[in-house]
């Protein structure tokens, strides 16, 4: 049973993801994922504040206005930055280590080493 109100909800075909507010104001969500067979597998806060959240694989990809992140369903932060232009998109482009970012002035591609 959940007794917090989500925020976000996202999911692919092996996970869902679930987003509450954190009461914590340096951090202000937590993301819980759960496995298909409904077993949780990450509990994780985030220290920004995001729109937009979905899963790339094994990876969950967060972003708003000009900042994004993505998170390994481990709950390893892998990248983060702020961009100059605002963030339309960002998507998974041929491998797991590579995405696409959209913003309004350019589409970049940012490779994960």
């Amino acid at each position: 049973k959940i007794k917090e109100e989500i925020q976000k909800v996202f999911y692919n075909d092996k996970y869902v993801g679930l987003v509450f507010k954190n009461a914590s104001t340096d951090r202000p969500y937590r993301i819980e994922v759960y496995n298909s067979s409904g077993s949780q597998i990450l509990n994780a806060t985030v220290d920004m504040d995001f729109e937009n959240v979905t899963f790339a694989g094994d990876n969950i990809l967060m972003y708003s206005d000009m900042r994004c992140e993505i998170l390994s369903i481990k709950g390893v932060k892998k990248f983060q930055t702020n961009f100059k232009g605002q963030i339309y998109g960002l998507m998974p482009y041929d491998d797991s280590k590579t995405y696409l970012l959209m913003t309004n002035s350019k589409i970049q591609k940012i490779r994960l080493k």
